[in-house]
C-alpha cells in the first residue's frame, strides 16, 4: 500500500484521510490544529510534528491548505515538506493557488533524457530543483 501525508485537514483533508485510512493505507497527517490531527490518530493515522515529517514518511504528499501562503509554507517553508521529502515523492497540491504559485510548481526542469510522468521531488530538492523523475 502507499504511504500517504496530508497536510491541511479541513473540509477536503479530513473525508480524504479517513477514505485512505479505510482501503489500509498508511497515512501520516498534519494539521496546524492539531485536535483535527489527534482525531484521525484513533482511525489509524500517524500525526506528524510538522510539513517536513509527512514529507519524510509519505511517497504521495497530499496539499489541501486554505492560499497561496499557505501552500509556499508547507510546501518549501521552514520544515516544509521538500526538507525532508524522499527521493521520487510526489507532491499534489489541491488547494485553490494563484496561476503563479501553480507556475512556480509546474516549471520542469529536466535530466537528459527523462520526461515529464509525474513531477516528484529528489530528496534534496529546492526551490530550483525541482525535476520530473521516472
Amino acid at each position: 500500500m502507499a504511504t500517504v501525508g496530508v497536510i491541511g485537514l479541513g473540509a477536503m483533508g479530513n473525508p480524504i484521510s479517513r477514505h485512505l485510512l479505510s482501503k489500509n493505507h498508511q497515512v501520516t497527517v498534519y494539521d496546524v490544529k492539531e485536535e483535527l490531527a489527534r482525531a484521525l490518530e484513533s482511525k489509524g493515522a500517524r500525526v506528524a510534528r510538522d510539513p517536513a515529517e509527512v514529507g519524510e514518511k509519505s511517497e504521495l504528499n497530499l496539499v489541501i491548505v486554505i492560499d497561496d501562503a499557505q501552500v509556499k509554507e508547507v510546501c518549501l517553508g521552514p520544515k516544509g515538506i521538500v526538507e525532508k521529502a524522499k527521493e521520487g515523492a510526489v507532491i499534489a497540491i489541491m488547494s485553490t493557488v494563484s496561476p503563479e504559485v501553480s507556475a512556480a510548481r509546474s516549471t520542469p526542469r529536466t535530466r537528459a533524457g527523462s520526461a515529464p510522468r509525474a513531477w516528484r521531488f529528489p530528496s534534496t530538492c529546492t526551490t530550483r530543483t525541482a525535476l520530473p523523475i521516472r
